[in-house]
C-alpha cells in the first residue's frame, strides 16, 4: 500500500491579513467607482502603491463581472504584479454604495482586496472567508456596527475566523 502525504498548511486567521489602517467605517462613497477610488487611495497612501494602477486593475476585474454579490457586500479585487503579499482594505457605507449588485441592493460592506499574479489561494481563501461573514446575519450586523476600525478589527478577530488553502 502506498503511503499518501498529507501536506499541512498554518492556519491563518482572517483578522491577520487586515490591517486597521485600512479600514475604513464611514465611507463617503456612493457609487462604485468612488468606492473603489476612496479604498484604492487608502491602500496607495499605506502601501506606497500607484493609486491609478490599482483603480484600473480592479475597474478591469469589474468590467468582467460585478463582485457585489449580494448581501448587501462587494468584493473588489486584483492581481499586481510586484506584490508580496495580500492587501486587505475594509470600508463599511452606512449610506450605502450603489456597486451594481447582483441582487440590485446597496452595498454597505466593501472588502478590497489585492494579491500577487501567482497568489491564487491566498485570495481564494481570503474571499471565501469574507463570502462567509456576509452569509450570516448576525455577524454582518456587528461588523455594520462598528464605530472604529478597532472596533471593526475586534469584531472581526472575535469570530476567530480562518483562511483555508
Amino acid at each position: 500500500m502506498q503511503e499518501r502525504r498529507i501536506q499541512s498548511h498554518p492556519v491563518v486567521k482572517l483578522s491577520s491579513v487586515i490591517d486597521e489602517a485600512l479600514i475604513v467605517c464611514d465611507m463617503k462613497a456612493r457609487t462604485k467607482l468612488e468606492a473603489i477610488e476612496e479604498l484604492s487611495s487608502l491602500v496607495a497612501a499605506k502601501r506606497r502603491l500607484g493609486k491609478e494602477f490599482i483603480i484600473e486593475s480592479v475597474l478591469a476585474r469589474e468590467r468582467v463581472c460585478t463582485t457585489a454579490i449580494g448581501r448587501r457586500s462587494a468584493f473588489p479585487h486584483a492581481r499586481l504584479a510586484g506584490l508580496k503579499q495580500i492587501i486587505v482594505a475594509l470600508g463599511i457605507s452606512k449610506a450605502g454604495v450603489d456597486f451594481d449588485s447582483l441582487d440590485g441592493a446597496p452595498v454597505n460592506f466593501i472588502v478590497l482586496i489585492l494579491t500577487a499574479e501567482t497568489a491564487s489561494s491566498d485570495y481564494l481563501g481570503t474571499l471565501a472567508a469574507f463570502a462567509a461573514l456576509s452569509r450570516d446575519p448576525q455577524k454582518m450586523a456587528m461588523i455594520l456596527s462598528a464605530e472604529s476600525a478597532a472596533d471593526l478589527l475586534a469584531t472581526i478577530q472575535n469570530f476567530g475566523m480562518t483562511i483555508e488553502s
